[in-house]
């Protein structure tokens, strides 16, 4: 009989054996680890059926210890005295363990070697130079792609094809915008193939985050902040529900190297109308500014309530609506992109938001974005203790903490007393004060005021 039909029989003896499955098992990851037949395979607690067929196999009586310590060596002499003489130990292991045996060091050395083929071949393969950073960054483990680097360990063929299929869909993207399911629809055929809930979405996200460094740095939810990094490589995922509000603001857009003036947005300041302008409209724009001949200030509020309620007294004493913006809430991609565009008019921006610890995390994350366009509005200690309610409750403690890494200054002052107080102001206190501001601007800015349906439809110049 051959060697190696002995060996399988061997193997298929000590399968047949419980009392022995932890000694052999013993035996394949000594041999595993050291490379090499040596070494003693240490058996803790060792049960009654394990000591009989140990004795029984190794001819010998066992010490009556908790462990038992029992050498390769021992093992490979007993079997020698058994029927399987004819294998050695180590194809009798192997046959046990289904596989050839190979030291842990010549593993990796060769599963680098096979990393190193993989990478090698898809570098080639794609030239884009964001392409070849990000896979360069997975290939040399760096920090930032470990989603990437996980579906390559996991060693699945599929999961192995997502970085061919991911560096497709970085290698087309380009500055014109596209909406995200157009997008892998005409790369992938499947319009969800670049959806968050499946694997290649995962990758392609971690990859665009790995490319922009800056993503992720402010107190965004998850789903904003995976709009905002799409948007900033020219994919739109939703851009009509995704809005902002606004008022007496004047638009451009690029058009044959001009930037020129759209003129609904001008024709709803002289009719003092009120856009909601969402990211499909705000994505094609180049520049906001105000409608008025005022100074380029713009003002921008995150409550609905406040930004109407301050509106209703223009409307009342018919003045031109002012330079007015609304969030609706925390920022989202219109928001930032509203507010891009607000900045590259040179406009300088005053927010007015909640004096919670909420509010001011808003506020400090346009602050750190645009520190030299930004004005805070109403945010100084004495416009929090104006607006302070007598009988406001305590904030707890988990709210509190959210305004530890502020990094303006001025909120750093309002938070220090926010957390003494542990309470909450909120900026419909603050709404004679905000309409102060915004009458004194309009009534200064010399605009003419906005003519009525009946008037001469003549445009004021901006």
């Amino acid at each position: 009989m051959k060697a190696q039909e002995v060996a399988q029989k061997a193997a298929a003896y000590f399968r047949s054996q419980p009392g022995l499955a932890r000694l052999l098992a013993g035996c394949v990851e000594k041999y595993r680890r050291h490379g090499r037949l040596a070494g003693k395979v240490m058996l803790s607690k060792a049960s009654e059926e394990e000591r009989q067929a140990l004795e029984a196999f190794l001819r010998r009586r066992l010490e009556a210890e908790e462990t038992l310590l029992i050498s390769l060596r021992e093992v490979a002499l007993a079997l020698q005295a058994t029927c399987f003489a004819e294998a050695d130990l180590l194809a009798v292991l192997q046959a046990y363990a289904g596989e050839e045996l190979l030291p842990r060091s010549q593993v990796r050395l060769m599963a680098q070697e096979q990393r190193d083929l993989f990478f090698q071949q898809l570098l080639r393969e794609n030239s884009q130079p964001s392409t070849q950073r990000w896979l360069q960054a997975v290939w040399e483990k760096d920090a930032g792609v470990q989603r990437a680097q996980r579906a390559y360990t996991n060693g699945c063929e599929e999961e192995q094809q997502l970085f061919s299929l991911a560096a497709k869909a970085l290698a087309q993207l380009s500055e014109a915008k596209e909406r995200l399911p157009v997008y892998a629809a005409r790369i992938f055929g499947d319009p969800h193939a670049l959806d968050s809930t499946t694997a290649l979405g995962r990758v392609f996200l971690e990859a665009l985050r790995f490319l922009r460094p800056e993503a992720g740095q402010d107190d965004f939810s998850r789903t904003e902040e995976e709009a905002e990094l799409l948007y900033h490589f020219g994919l739109l995922r939703d851009d009509v529900l995704n809005f902002v509000t606004c008022a007496g603001l004047a638009a451009f857009r690029q058009q044959g190297g001009c930037e020129m003036e759209v003129s609904y947005w001008r024709e709803a300041w002289r009719q003092r109308a009120v856009l909601n302008a969402p990211l499909r409209e705000l994505a094609s724009l180049s520049s906001l500014r105000p409608a008025g001949k005022a100074k380029e200030v713009v003002y921008i509020v995150e409550n609905s309530g406040v930004f109407s309620a301050l509106l209703d007294v223009f409307e009342q004493r018919n003045l031109p609506l002012p330079p007015l913006m609304c969030t609706h809430g925390n920022f989202k991609l219109a928001s930032w992109v509203a507010v891009n565009l607000l900045t590259a008019g040179g406009c300088t921006l005053c927010y007015s938001g909640d004096l919670d610890p909420e509010g001011l995390l808003a506020a400090d994350a346009l602050y750190k974005r645009n520190p030299q366009q930004v004005r805070l509005w109403h945010y100084g200690l004495e416009d929090y203790h104006f607006a302070l309610p007598k009988d406001a409750p305590l904030l707890p403690e988990a709210r509190l903490k959210k305004m530890e890494g502020l990094s303006c200054p001025e909120l750093r002052a309002l938070a220090q007393v926010l957390q003494q107080k542990k309470r909450a102001a909120y900026q419909e206190a603050l709404l004679s004060n905000l309409l102060a501001d915004l009458l004194l601007l309009v009534q200064g800015d010399g605009s003419p005021e906005p003519k009525s349906q009946e008037n001469d439809s003549e445009e004021p110049s901006p």
